[in-house]
């Protein structure tokens, strides 16, 4: 369809009662005859609705002046303004003077000279389509044969060259795919007959409109047309309702009028479910153009009523700035008319009229919401239309500006305009983000049936800078994905009033971890995809904890299916993140998918492969509880080892270990699979450990090899931990396939 280009054009005010036509005139001052002043005043297409918008699309203005009959000047080069005025010189006040916009492409302008064209020849003249297409423009004239001397402004009105054709679908699963207007007159009158006509030579064509996806609600200016005179105009409809076609066929009024919307209504009755398709002129197209008189501008009444904390109204009373804050409150306008406020579902705020006198009309009610903090400040125009007027004029608005919220945000804090919410989506901890209050007020974190999973804590006495923390509770027996919500609540210190208040929302996850010699070490190694917490085994499913066994304990003693169901999908390699699978093929367990890779997997970034909140264990962590020197084994109980790096004392640890040879990878036996508890003793009493199993590494074609167990570690240097089975720090190769046991990222606040 044709879209019409965006120019904001200004339009006169009328008092109300007062009607101008568009031949009215204004006496500006005596003097120069020679020097006349015209303003387009644009109608919009005539319909039920407003003529916001009239004039929109505005290029180009021309001119040309008629006197006697014959052509005597064109103004070729009146150049637009925001108001559509121009000053025009005569050299007598006769004739009629036309007015023509956008009309480049219809008009041979550098050709038409004075004295080329009698005004019967000029009134003849046509608009041709292109490809199907009408030109979009506008017409107006007016006499100047009744006009005093001295400098004048005229309103001329312009009226557009085309009719509009919007289409309307009442009834629920009606998709209208094609329209089609049959035998269009391609040519019109570029200017306005007596009587709606089509030019003697005319020719006819079908418009067919096709839509990139079936319309399913209401569509405006689908299609347009030249006004015509035509009895064989026709509109077809191809709809289809669950699942069905139909083909809707019309008869279009024989007068077709320029600026005028017609309405193409496909409807499902109720009862019957019959469609049908009904076709409406909107409105008549009148003669008269109402326009308000710009000396009454309408203005905030600022005596009147009693604005709330913070809302201002600028000197010349057609600016009002509201603060960030909710507001709800009355506002009073100053007019000579009474207003109708113009609804737009755009506007940041609500206004509404409120039920008065008419002694006390012009009240308004106006309801905002707050603006949360990350907004920046915006400005909207409220616009009205006077009583007893059909158009909306820019001159009848006025501007609202909304200020930003004075509060800041750093971080990864952003609240949602419409519900004040930060949803993470996902589990986070540690520095959520920073708010800076305005001095006076203070931050508090608020929790309801849930645990105090964030802290809000004071940067420092002289600064207003709020952190806010989100904490980790080990071994959280609600740690299985839910929701968790807490809000934080802005707090006026003088009066203890609650201003605003926003909330904050996580996934919260946990692995079952143990801690050994100052790490969070996860009970089980990582499963499936090492990325998703979906696949891992989580604090509520802990099968040993529910066992109220140790992890030791539990491989000892569960089922085969139990055990392999842990020990399975764990091997690892490269940066996929996806655990392969051990199956059997040909005799011999391999790991399904294995390949050389590209990057090793020590050299990845630490949390590349984790869930959130969890990373790789850095060797030095390993550190703190292996012994390197291969005599420390997993199929033996043994000990004490000298660890590699002593931590805080603690130089020796002990194991623990145990064993299974009831285990099947599809038809092929295991060989006996160890398994070991690493831990310390206080005082002579085992008290921290982590458990050690998992399929050996395989680092070729030939398959796993058992017992030889590669334990990723994050190291920037490609040094690893190697179970062969003896423990050993050692270079490990991209090609080895590794276990990942993840720790808890360090996190500041634990709840």
């Amino acid at each position: 369809m044709y879209r019409y280009f965006s120019v904001k054009i200004g339009l006169l005010l009328i008092l109300l009662g007062m009607v101008s036509c568009a031949e009215h005139l204004e006496d500006m001052s005596q003097g120069d005859t020679s020097l006349l002043k015209v303003r387009g005043v644009f109608s919009d297409f005539a319909s039920a609705g407003s003529a916001a918008g009239a004039g929109e699309g505005v290029s180009e203005m021309k001119a040309c002046l008629f006197q006697n009959g014959l052509l005597t000047k064109v103004y070729k080069d009146l150049k637009t303004t925001d108001n559509l005025e121009y000053s025009l010189g005569v050299n007598r006040l006769s004739g009629t003077l036309y007015m023509l916009a956008d009309t480049e492409q219809l008009i041979d302008w550098n050709n038409l000279q004075p004295q080329s064209v009698t005004e019967e020849e000029w009134l003849q003249m046509t608009a041709s389509s292109e490809n199907g297409q009408p030109h979009p423009f506008w017409t107006g004239k007016v006499s100047l044969d009744s006009l005093t001397s001295g400098k004048q402004t005229l309103s001329v009105n312009m009226k557009r060259g085309v009719a509009r054709f919007d289409l309307l679908v009442r009834g629920t699963a009606i998709s209208v795919h094609r329209l089609t207007l049959k035998n269009v007159r391609q040519q019109g009158y570029l200017f306005e007959q007596n009587a709606v006509s089509s030019p003697e030579d005319v020719t006819s064509d079908d418009r067919v409109c096709e839509f990139a996806a079936p319309l399913q609600k209401d569509s405006v200016g689908v299609a347009y047309v030249y006004e015509q005179k035509n009895p064989e105009l026709m509109v077809s409809v191809d709809v289809s309702i669950a699942g069905r076609s139909y083909t809707l066929e019309e008869y279009l009024m024989e007068d077709v009028k320029r600026n005028t919307v017609y309405t193409l209504t496909v409807r499902k009755e109720l009862l019957t479910e019959e469609l049908r398709l009904e076709i409406e002129e909107w409105n008549k197209e009148g003669d008269i153009a109402l326009t308000p008189d710009l000396n009454s501008a309408i203005h905030f009444d600022v005596e009147s009523l009693v604005l709330p904390e913070g809302v201002s109204v600028n000197g010349g009373r057609d600016v009002m700035t509201l603060p960030a804050s909710a507001l709800d409150f009355e506002l009073q306008i100053d007019c000579d008319n009474e207003l109708e406020w113009i609804n737009d579902p755009s506007l940041p705020f609500v206004v509404e009229p409120v039920e008065t006198t008419w002694q006390d009309a012009n009240r308004f009610r106006l309801r905002k919401p707050l603006l949360p903090p990350g907004y920046p400040e915006e400005e909207a125009l409220v616009r009205f239309r006077r009583k007893g007027l059909q158009g909306v004029y820019d001159e009848d608005s006025l501007k609202i500006v909304l200020l930003a919220n004075p509060i800041q945000l750093e971080g990864e804090l952003v609240f949602g305009k419409d519900d004040y919410l930060c949803d993470f989506a996902r589990y986070v901890d540690n520095e959520l983000g920073r708010m800076t209050l305005p001095e006076g007020y203070e931050l508090l974190a608020r929790f309801q049936n849930e645990d105090a999973w964030i802290k809000v804590e004071q940067v420092s006495a002289r600064s207003n800078t709020y952190r806010v923390v989100g904490g980790w509770r080990p071994n959280d027996p609600k740690a299985d994905g839910r929701e968790q919500m807490a809000t934080l609540v802005v707090r006026r210190i003088s009066d203890g009033n609650e201003t605003e208040s926003y909330q904050i929302k996580r996934r919260n996850y946990g692995l079952p971890v143990t801690k050994m010699n100052g790490v969070w070490w996860c009970k089980y190694n990582a499963i499936g995809n090492s990325r998703s917490f979906d696949d891992q085994i989580l604090v509520p499913q802990d099968p040993a904890a529910k066992a109220g066994k140790t992890v030791l304990e539990y491989l000892n003693t569960c089922t085969p299916d139990e055990y392999m169901r842990l020990w399975n999908r764990s091997a690892y390699i490269g940066d996929t993140g996806i655990g392969m699978e051990a199956v059997a093929e040909g005799g011999t367990v391999k790991l399904s998918g294995w390949k050389n890779p590209s990057v090793n997997m020590g050299q990845l970034d630490a949390k590349a492969l984790a869930p959130d909140g969890y990373e790789m264990p850095a060797i030095e962590y390993y550190d703190r509880i292996f012994n390197g020197g291969w005599g420390m084994r997993f199929d033996r109980t043994d000990g004490y080892y000298t660890v590699q790096s002593p931590w805080e004392g603690r130089a020796h640890v002990y194991t623990l270990s145990g064993s299974r040879t009831d285990l099947f990878v599809g038809d092929v036996q295991l060989p006996e699979l160890f398994h070991a508890e690493v831990y310390n003793k206080t005082n002579g009493v085992k008290d921290e450990c982590v458990t050690f199993y998992g399929p050996g590494a395989q680092w070729g074609s030939g398959g796993v090899n058992h017992n030889k167990i590669v334990i990723a570690c994050y190291s920037p240097e490609n040094n690893g931990w190697f179970h062969a089975p003896g423990l050993r720090r050692q270079s490990i190769g991209k090609e080895n396939s590794r276990i990942i046991r993840f720790i808890k990222s360090p996190v500041e606040y634990i709840y």
